[in-house]
């Protein structure tokens, strides 16, 4: 598990984050950070789509890395985009 992830699954857990849903704190953070990788490739699909780039220098800083645990890649949507 990533650090961040880590911290983040910890910081849901301490403010029971998890109650309202009754969904594990692990589950919540996966899904929080699904949603983080999903925007930054509608970011990124629209910064394509209008011909620039972003202020970030590497692309690669705006996904998770790769989750050698759950085999992840936190990337769900990269083979679904298609160009409008």
């Amino acid at each position: 598990m990533s650090d961040f992830k880590s911290e983040l699954t910890g910081l849901l857990n301490r403010h029971s984050m998890e109650n309202a849903s009754n969904t594990p704190d692990f589950l919540l953070a996966n899904f929080l950070l699904d949603c983080y990788t999903a925007w930054n490739i509608a970011v990124k699909s629209r910064d394509d789509w209008h011909g620039f780039q972003t202020r970030f220098a590497a692309q690669q800083a705006l996904t998770p890395p790769f989750d050698s645990q759950t085999n992840r890649n936190n990337d769900p949507l990269s083979n679904q985009l298609s160009e409008p």
